[in-house]
């Protein structure tokens, strides 16, 4: 199982093809080190063919079962709860996956001590996630309106010069537009 060494930083796809039998094996060779370490790596969820949310792996359910210290484990997989490159709302991804929480596989009272700890904060987490997100958003909508409110003025004042120039006939709105020496400055 020396492979399982090198594949830390490659992705969770390559540790799918690795069977559970032989990742306890390879884990119970250091337990109090290698549970957590395969917990880093492999994929600890999938989404369900008939629901489309997400569940346990068959490989996080193995380590939560058999690590000397379920609470370990837990913590990485709860650790990477936080996506570090995601598209849509990262708020909704930590949620959906803070939601694997409410399914854990045979949980003990000191592992639930920790989920409830763990779902605390990650609510905390998601709420202040969700407000940046809204503030973000509130923040692009706020600088398109104004770059369309310009860009109409900018039209406007541009039709206005071009009239001038072109017919030679002033435009209706005149006296209260800018001249177009001072168009030309912006």
């Amino acid at each position: 199982m020396a492979v399982l060494d090198r594949l830390h930083g490659f992705g969770s796809s390559r540790t799918d093809a690795i069977s559970i039998p032989a990742l306890l094996t390879w884990c119970d060779q250091d337990r109090d080190v290698r549970y957590p370490l395969a917990a880093a790596i492999i994929r600890f969820a999938h989404r369900a063919k008939e629901t489309g949310s997400q569940v346990w792996s068959e490989q996080a359910r193995a380590l939560l079962a058999n690590a000397p210290d379920p609470n370990s484990v837990l913590t990485e997989f709860v650790a990477r709860f936080r996506p570090q490159s995601w598209s849509g709302s990262r708020a909704a991804l930590m949620e959906e996956n803070a939601r694997l929480l409410d399914n854990l596989p045979d949980s003990s009272g000191e592992l639930m001590a920790y989920v409830a700890d763990a779902k605390a904060q990650l609510a905390r987490e998601i709420a202040s996630e969700r407000q940046q997100e809204t503030e973000y958003d509130r923040r692009a909508v706020r600088i398109t309106l104004e770059r369309v409110r310009a860009a109409k003025i900018h039209i406007r004042l541009l039709g206005d010069v071009r009239t001038k120039e072109y017919t030679g006939v002033p435009s209706s709105s005149d006296s209260s537009e800018p001249t177009k020496s001072a168009l030309m400055v912006t």
